[in-house]
Protein backbone atom coordinates (compact mmCIF):
# COMPACT_ATOMS: atom_id res chain seq x y z
CA UNK A 1 0.00 0.00 0.00
CA UNK A 2 1.24 3.18 -1.17
CA UNK A 3 1.09 6.32 1.41
CA UNK A 4 1.53 9.45 -0.01
CA UNK A 5 4.25 10.89 -2.26
CA UNK A 6 4.75 14.58 -1.56
CA UNK A 7 7.65 16.68 -3.05
CA UNK A 8 9.55 16.47 -5.99
CA UNK A 9 12.03 14.05 -8.36
CA UNK A 10 11.18 11.11 -5.89
CA UNK A 11 12.20 7.23 -7.03
CA UNK A 12 10.61 4.19 -5.88
CA UNK A 13 11.69 1.27 -7.64
CA UNK A 14 10.70 -2.80 -6.65
CA UNK A 15 8.47 -1.21 -3.07
CA UNK A 16 5.13 -1.06 -4.98
CA UNK A 17 3.44 -3.66 -2.10
CA UNK A 18 4.78 -1.71 1.19
CA UNK A 19 3.54 0.92 3.32
CA UNK A 20 5.76 4.23 1.97
CA UNK A 21 5.91 7.33 2.90
CA UNK A 22 7.59 10.25 1.31
CA UNK A 23 7.67 13.96 2.18
CA UNK A 24 10.24 15.74 0.06
CA UNK A 25 11.91 16.24 -2.58
CA UNK A 26 15.08 14.10 -4.38
CA UNK A 27 15.07 10.86 -2.46
CA UNK A 28 15.31 7.14 -3.69
CA UNK A 29 14.00 3.85 -3.01
CA UNK A 30 15.78 0.95 -4.84
CA UNK A 31 14.81 -2.26 -3.45
CA UNK A 32 16.57 -5.40 -5.44
CA UNK A 33 15.15 -7.88 -2.96
CA UNK A 34 11.27 -8.92 -2.54
CA UNK A 35 9.95 -7.90 1.31
CA UNK A 36 7.63 -9.03 3.55
CA UNK A 37 4.18 -7.21 3.74
CA UNK A 38 5.50 -6.17 7.10
CA UNK A 39 7.98 -3.29 5.88
CA UNK A 40 7.24 0.11 6.14
CA UNK A 41 9.56 2.72 4.73
CA UNK A 42 9.25 6.51 5.53
CA UNK A 43 11.23 9.24 4.07
CA UNK A 44 10.94 13.04 5.61
CA UNK A 45 13.29 15.24 4.09
CA UNK A 46 15.58 15.97 1.11
CA UNK A 47 18.13 13.79 -0.45
CA UNK A 48 17.96 10.50 1.06
CA UNK A 49 18.49 7.11 0.33
CA UNK A 50 17.37 3.56 0.91
CA UNK A 51 19.34 1.08 -0.78
CA UNK A 52 18.71 -2.83 -0.68
CA UNK A 53 20.67 -4.91 -2.62
CA UNK A 54 19.68 -8.59 -3.96
CA UNK A 55 18.87 -11.45 -2.06
CA UNK A 56 17.61 -10.30 1.28
CA UNK A 57 15.47 -11.62 2.87
CA UNK A 58 13.40 -8.98 5.14
CA UNK A 59 10.03 -9.62 7.01
CA UNK A 60 9.58 -7.02 9.38
CA UNK A 61 11.14 -3.60 9.35
CA UNK A 62 10.91 0.32 9.67
CA UNK A 63 12.85 1.91 7.46
CA UNK A 64 13.08 5.93 8.57
CA UNK A 65 15.21 8.42 7.09
CA UNK A 66 14.46 11.58 8.44
CA UNK A 67 16.21 15.44 7.20
CA UNK A 68 18.92 15.76 4.98
CA UNK A 69 21.47 13.73 2.85
CA UNK A 70 20.98 10.16 4.94
CA UNK A 71 21.13 6.82 3.68
CA UNK A 72 20.55 3.20 4.95
CA UNK A 73 21.93 -0.01 2.60
CA UNK A 74 21.14 -3.21 3.20
CA UNK A 75 23.73 -5.53 1.27
CA UNK A 76 23.30 -8.49 -0.84
CA UNK A 77 21.91 -11.83 0.76
CA UNK A 78 21.40 -10.34 4.53
CA UNK A 79 18.56 -11.33 6.35
CA UNK A 80 16.43 -9.56 8.92
CA UNK A 81 13.40 -10.91 10.74
CA UNK A 82 12.21 -7.95 12.62
CA UNK A 83 14.25 -4.24 13.12
CA UNK A 84 13.97 -0.18 13.14
CA UNK A 85 16.73 1.14 11.71
CA UNK A 86 16.51 5.04 11.72
CA UNK A 87 19.38 8.00 10.27
CA UNK A 88 18.32 11.44 10.99
CA UNK A 89 19.96 14.72 11.25
CA UNK A 90 22.14 15.21 8.13
CA UNK A 91 24.76 12.86 6.06
CA UNK A 92 24.52 10.45 8.96
CA UNK A 93 23.95 6.18 7.21
CA UNK A 94 23.75 2.67 8.31
CA UNK A 95 25.04 0.29 6.55
CA UNK A 96 24.13 -3.19 7.05
CA UNK A 97 27.25 -6.01 5.49
CA UNK A 98 26.46 -8.59 3.12
CA UNK A 99 25.47 -12.19 4.32
CA UNK A 100 24.40 -10.66 7.81
CA UNK A 101 21.53 -11.89 10.12
CA UNK A 102 19.36 -9.87 11.94
CA UNK A 103 16.95 -11.69 14.47
CA UNK A 104 13.97 -10.01 16.07
CA UNK A 105 13.25 -6.81 18.29
CA UNK A 106 16.76 -4.88 16.66
CA UNK A 107 16.80 -1.47 17.19
CA UNK A 108 19.65 0.65 14.95
CA UNK A 109 19.68 4.88 15.20
CA UNK A 110 21.89 7.30 14.13
CA UNK A 111 20.25 10.07 16.79
CA UNK A 112 19.27 10.73 20.13
CA UNK A 113 16.44 12.31 18.45
CA UNK A 114 16.53 15.16 20.71
CA UNK A 115 19.57 17.98 21.64
CA UNK A 116 21.84 17.30 24.70
CA UNK A 117 23.02 21.10 25.93
CA UNK A 118 26.35 21.80 27.36
CA UNK A 119 25.12 24.56 30.41
CA UNK A 120 28.21 26.64 29.96
CA UNK A 121 27.80 27.67 26.64
CA UNK A 122 24.52 25.72 25.48
CA UNK A 123 26.34 23.90 22.74
CA UNK A 124 25.24 20.29 21.74
CA UNK A 125 27.28 17.81 22.75
CA UNK A 126 25.35 15.04 21.33
CA UNK A 127 25.47 15.00 17.27
CA UNK A 128 24.16 12.21 14.80
CA UNK A 129 26.99 9.91 13.78
CA UNK A 130 27.01 6.92 11.20
CA UNK A 131 26.56 2.81 12.21
CA UNK A 132 28.55 0.33 9.88
CA UNK A 133 27.99 -2.87 10.48
CA UNK A 134 30.63 -5.55 8.63
CA UNK A 135 30.13 -8.56 6.13
CA UNK A 136 28.88 -11.94 7.84
CA UNK A 137 27.52 -10.39 11.13
CA UNK A 138 24.85 -11.67 13.46
CA UNK A 139 22.69 -9.90 15.29
CA UNK A 140 20.95 -11.58 18.50
CA UNK A 141 17.54 -10.72 19.66
CA UNK A 142 16.69 -7.12 21.03
CA UNK A 143 20.30 -5.55 20.34
CA UNK A 144 20.16 -1.83 20.33
CA UNK A 145 22.69 -0.46 18.39
CA UNK A 146 23.82 3.54 19.11
CA UNK A 147 25.08 6.16 16.96
CA UNK A 148 28.60 6.19 15.79
CA UNK A 149 29.46 2.17 16.48
CA UNK A 150 31.16 0.20 13.47
CA UNK A 151 31.28 -3.46 14.05
CA UNK A 152 33.92 -5.29 11.89
CA UNK A 153 33.07 -8.60 9.69
CA UNK A 154 32.19 -11.90 10.80
CA UNK A 155 31.04 -10.65 14.75
CA UNK A 156 28.31 -11.87 16.90
CA UNK A 157 26.17 -9.74 19.08
CA UNK A 158 24.82 -11.62 21.69
CA UNK A 159 20.70 -11.50 22.48
CA UNK A 160 19.43 -8.16 24.96
CA UNK A 161 22.76 -6.37 24.55
CA UNK A 162 23.23 -2.23 24.44
CA UNK A 163 26.15 -2.00 21.96
CA UNK A 164 27.42 1.90 22.17
CA UNK A 165 30.91 1.74 21.16
CA UNK A 166 32.94 -0.23 18.15
CA UNK A 167 34.65 -3.77 17.54
CA UNK A 168 36.59 -5.69 15.52
CA UNK A 169 36.40 -8.20 13.16
CA UNK A 170 36.03 -12.28 14.89
CA UNK A 171 34.45 -11.34 18.04
CA UNK A 172 31.05 -12.41 20.17
CA UNK A 173 30.30 -9.60 22.36
CA UNK A 174 27.63 -8.93 24.39
CA UNK A 175 26.13 -7.23 27.65
CA UNK A 176 25.11 -3.60 28.48
CA UNK A 177 27.23 -2.02 27.66
CA UNK A 178 28.29 -4.84 24.84
CA UNK A 179 31.94 -5.49 25.80
CA UNK A 180 34.08 -8.48 24.14
CA UNK A 181 33.32 -12.28 25.13
CA UNK A 182 35.59 -13.98 23.15
CA UNK A 183 37.96 -13.33 20.18
CA UNK A 184 38.99 -15.66 17.12
CA UNK A 185 35.28 -16.65 16.22
CA UNK A 186 33.23 -16.91 12.73
CA UNK A 187 29.76 -18.04 12.58
CA UNK A 188 27.43 -20.35 9.70
CA UNK A 189 24.07 -20.18 9.56
CA UNK A 190 23.79 -24.10 9.73
CA UNK A 191 23.86 -26.35 12.67
CA UNK A 192 27.11 -28.37 11.93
Amino acid sequence: MLLPVRGKNNTIRGCSRHRVLIIGNNNSIICKSKLGRGVKISIIGNNNELLIEEGCIIKIAHFKLEELNNKIMVKAGTTIEEAHLAVSEEGTEIVIGKDCMLSTNIRITTSDSHSILNLIDRKRINPAKSIIIGDHCWIGTRVTINKGVRIEDNSVIASNSLVTKSFPANVIIGGIPAKVLRNGITWLRERV
